[in-house]
């Protein structure tokens, strides 16, 4: 038995119903936090097929060790609010919360695997505002940060172009306010990782003002659509 739920309209089946709290702000301040500093460990065997390995449906969660524990409480808060069982793993600097469940793990399927693949989907873009906001929330905790209290000067970056364009729809939706996004390649020295070599992959970068002077904006919202000035176009093939 399965019907449209209220929030996500999404068709869900009663068991997925009962194990997500969709209806918690909690749970989509999650989602946010997850989608800029987490993964998951999946793996599902095929049905009717045998296999050494086992079905793992882990969903990782990574925060700061550094600041006294105030990102491991903001998120065990809302873990705890969700119902979620989890388990706690230290290492040198960081913490990676893991929430054990096969559902919320095949709900995070959905949001793309590897951090260049993360995109957010239309069901989450279609949230109501209030709720919205809690996910733009959890996500600016993780991959963004404030650079001018006076001015509400917020950014955010991530190697995922779908990613970066999807927040800025979120943002337009939910404060009504336009996102520069610009891509650059990360410092030399970002390639480097305790001593190890490692890829990197260029980043989109997205700044935005929550309240700053409305009539120096460049953005104007008219019937639901954001327009905003063109300096260039440039032709890509």
């Amino acid at each position: 038995v399965s019907w449209k739920h209220r929030i996500t309209k999404q068709l869900v089946s009663y068991k997925t119903l009962r194990s997500l709290p969709v209806e918690r702000k909690a749970f989509w301040w999650l989602v946010g936090r997850w989608l800029g500093d987490g993964w998951l460990r999946h793996y599902e065997n095929e049905e009717g097929k045998s296999s050494p390995k086992k079905s793992r449906f882990n969903t990782i969660i990574c925060c700061d060790r550094t600041d006294n524990d105030v990102e491991l409480n903001e998120i065990l808060s809302r873990v705890r609010a969700c119902g979620f069982k989890y388990v706690i793993r230290k290492h040198r600097t960081s913490y990676k919360i893991s929430l054990r469940g096969k559902e919320i793990c095949k709900f995070f399927l959905q949001f793309g695997r590897g951090a260049a693949n993360k995109e957010i989907p239309g069901f989450v873009q279609a949230l109501p505002v209030p709720v919205l906001k809690k996910f733009i929330q959890g996500y600016i905790s993780a991959d963004g940060c404030k650079r001018s209290k006076q001015t509400g000067h917020y950014k955010f970056s991530t190697v995922s172009q779908k990613l970066a364009v999807g927040m800025t729809q979120c943002l337009h939706k939910a404060l009504g306010i336009g996102v520069s996004i610009h891509k650059r390649e990360q410092h030399h020295t970002a390639s480097v990782i305790e001593g190890r070599k490692v890829n990197c992959k260029p980043i989109y970068v997205g700044e935005f003002r929550i309240h700053g002077n409305k009539e120096r904006s460049l953005c104007i919202e008219l019937d639901g659509m954001l327009w905003v000035p063109i300096r260039k176009i440039t032709v890509r093939k």
